[in-house]
């Protein structure tokens, strides 16, 4: 069985909801499903509504945040390009570097992360903004963060298959010679001040 999926219609969620759904009709052809009670069009019907969340005091005061914070936020960083050389190829400009944390040393991770009032995404959203401020002309950018957003409007909410994608725009300004932590700890306020707006 191959899939293709564009994550322009759908959430990493969603994704793996539907790999779920579409693995138990494999294992068995006449599983049967549950349907949510409402579907990606009620939901979205439900936001605009003059009741619903695009119109109550909630939203009201995120976009004033954000109304303001446009007017300050930096351009994204400025990273130095690599002009094509003779017998440049596609194959030739990006190498994935990574690992793979063991389930023990990710307990821990996050068990060291709690206890510094933060959490491994932000973590790691501070080593990546670190990496780009070495290679930025600017040290202080903006990032486009995605994340997902899924409103509480019904119990059924979480099984919906759809695009529950938001981004906003956060402002890193990290001190390469500064305690990580410090670093972690600017990020995490940040995040955490956009995500109350989102």
């Amino acid at each position: 069985l191959h899939m293709c999926v564009s994550l322009f219609i759908m959430d990493g969620i969603s994704d793996l909801t539907m790999r779920r759904h579409i693995s138990m009709l494999y294992r068995d052809a006449d599983a049967v499903i549950p349907r949510p009670a409402l579907s990606y069009r009620d939901y979205c019907v439900g936001l605009s509504k003059v009741n619903g969340i695009a119109v109550n005091d909630k939203y009201k005061r995120s976009l004033a945040f954000w109304q303001e914070h446009v007017k300050i936020l930096p351009p994204p960083p400025e990273l130095p390009m690599i002009p094509k050389a003779k017998g440049y190829t596609s194959e030739n400009v990006f190498h994935h570097v990574g690992g793979v944390l063991t389930p023990k040393q990710y307990q821990q991770f996050k068990k060291n992360c709690s206890a510094r009032h933060t959490t491994p995404t932000c973590v790691l959203l501070t080593v990546y903004a670190l990496t780009l401020s070495r290679f930025s002309k600017l040290q202080k950018f903006m990032l486009n963060i995605l994340h997902c957003l899924r409103h509480p409007v019904h119990e059924d909410v979480e099984r919906i298959i759809g695009n529950f994608s938001s981004s906003f725009l956060s402002i890193m300004n990290l001190n390469q010679s500064a305690p990580i932590i410090d670093n972690v700890k600017q990020v995490t306020d940040e995040l955490a001040s956009a995500l109350e707006h989102a």
